[in-house]
């Protein structure tokens, strides 16, 4: 699984498609591949140089990376309504991906010293 897949799964989820782009040849803009990055981090997983750079991840993470893209570009365009649904479905789609690792850290942190 690449980028370029990711993208294609996301954009499918949103029913959007792009006619006359074929293969793995395409490079996503700088916008898409920091979708990917962000949401990538998000699930402590390692950020992509490039789209098509292969994607050492899970089943559960490679779906949490497409719902967290598809989530990520309704977010851009202002569609509230797809927003609000990605939204959820990452957040499920997160939790299931996180519970591979035996140990989540989540805290604030705090001034040295204390």
């Amino acid at each position: 699984m690449t980028g370029y897949d990711i993208f294609r799964r996301a954009e499918a989820l949103l029913g959007v498609f792009h006619d006359g782009i074929h293969g793995e040849s395409i490079s996503l803009s700088d916008e898409y591949l920091a979708y990917l990055n962000q949401i990538l981090s998000d699930i402590g997983c390692k950020e992509a140089a490039s789209s098509s750079e292969p994607l050492t991840i899970s089943e559960k993470q490679c779906e949490a990376v497409v719902f967290g893209v598809a989530m990520l570009s309704a977010v851009a365009d202002s569609d509230r309504m797809k927003a609000e649904e990605f939204t959820k479905r990452y957040q499920r789609k997160r939790a299931a991906a996180l519970s591979e690792f035996t140990q989540v850290v989540d805290g604030l942190p705090s001034p040295k010293g204390e």
